[in-house]
């Protein structure tokens, strides 16, 4: 390999082109070849979320409804966000920004916050990484409807929405 990552997966190897006509495409690229861009691996709303250890903990996680019985409704609720993180992203503060907003687009929350990671002497070179936050909030939702969390990481090229709605409860049966 002449040192560059090829913009587009072709068979390079053996037994590649056979990979291909399968669905299942080439081998990454050998060792020199470490462009890996930034993603949000994964984002989503809970009741409550911490990292302990480099591991995630979740209670009451995955939901888009959420129920008052009257408005404006204080509710708790947790963000956890995972940003898988490239070669070369390492060893740079990576901004993570998380708003949250009304069906109106007005900004209720923002909680601005920054994912780093080194290079560790086990990982090998070229390995991506996942940094994680985990946020609690106590908010307050003015009306009944449609809201949506807002996950923007790096220059804000990389993002993801989390539709969610305050549902009124009824009386208890």
């Amino acid at each position: 390999m002449d040192g560059r990552c090829p913009t587009k997966a072709t068979p390079t190897r053996p037994f590649d082109t056979l990979r291909v006509n399968a669905g299942l495409g080439p081998r990454a690229p050998g060792p020199g070849c470490y462009h890996h861009p930034m993603d949000i691996e994964y984002a989503l709303i809970a009741d409550y979320a911490e990292l302990v250890g480099g591991k995630l903990y979740v209670m009451g996680g995955g939901w888009d409804n959420t129920t008052a019985p009257e408005v404006p409704a204080g509710i708790r609720m947790a963000i956890a966000v995972g940003v898988r993180l490239g070669w070369e992203e390492t060893n740079t503060a990576i901004p993570v920004e998380m708003t949250v907003h009304d069906d109106d687009a007005q900004e209720l929350v923002r909680v601005n916050g920054s994912v780093q990671v080194g290079r560790p002497a086990e990982i090998l070179p070229g390995s991506t990484q996942l940094a994680q936050i985990a946020i609690n909030l106590q908010i307050t939702l003015p009306t009944f409807g449609g809201y949506r969390v807002r996950v923007v990481a790096g220059s804000g090229d990389v993002s993801r929405a989390l539709p969610f709605r305050l549902v009124r409860r009824g009386p208890p049966a």
